[in-house]
This record gives C-alpha cells, sequence and structure tokens, in this order.
C-alpha cells in the first residue's frame, strides 16, 4: 500500500496490499468502512479531489482519478473513473467500464 499527499482513510476502511493514493495534486478522502482491494490506484485532481463515500468496495486493478463515488456503490475489477465522473450511490461500474464526464 501506498498513501502520498493529502490522503483520509476513513475509520474501519482498509487499504489492502498493493493499492496506491495518490493526493500529490488533490485530495484523497476514502469513507468510513470503505475497502481499496489490491493494486487498486486512487489519484486526486486539483479541480476534482477523490472522494469514495461510505461502505464503498472499490476492486482490483480499478483506477479512480479525480471522482466522486456515492456511498455503498461497488467498483468492479478493472473499472475506469476520469476527472469530473460522479458514480452515485449504490451503483455497481462492472468490470472494464469507463465513466467520462
Amino acid at each position: 500500500m501506498t498513501l502520498c499527499g493529502a490522503v483520509y482513510v476513513g475509520p474501519d476502511a482498509r487499504i489492502l496490499f498493493g493499492a496506491v493514493l495518490t493526493a500529490e495534486d488533490g485530495e484523497v478522502r476514502v469513507g468510513a468502512r470503505s475497502v481499496v482491494v489490491e493494486n487498486a490506484l486512487i489519484r486526486g485532481r486539483a479541480r476534482h479531489p477523490s472522494i469514495p463515500g461510505d461502505d464503498v468496495l472499490v476492486g482490483p486493478h480499478a483506477h479512480l482519478n479525480g471522482v466522486r463515488v456515492g456511498d455503498g456503490c461497488f467498483l468492479a475489477t478493472g473499472a475506469a473513473l476520469f476527472p469530473g465522473s460522479v458514480a452515485g450511490a449504490g451503483a455497481e461500474v462492472p468490470p472494464l467500464c469507463i465513466f467520462i464526464q
């Protein structure tokens, strides 16, 4: 696991082996009880902080880049969300799905 810059990890959240949360350009805030699985990448942007809400599961090899993710979302293996994207509460983003604003 690598945390770099202005990264906040909420209570009871878990960041697993190989995950990278980088806030060198903008904030990253992981909500309570969320899980960031192996080899996922969450990157904050100056204009678009990355904010996964509470009870979010970020699957392996998922890539979140300057996004807002509502509470209770499931982001499957390899999902990619790009700057300005929003996944509403309870959304399920399937494998290899790309969100672009």
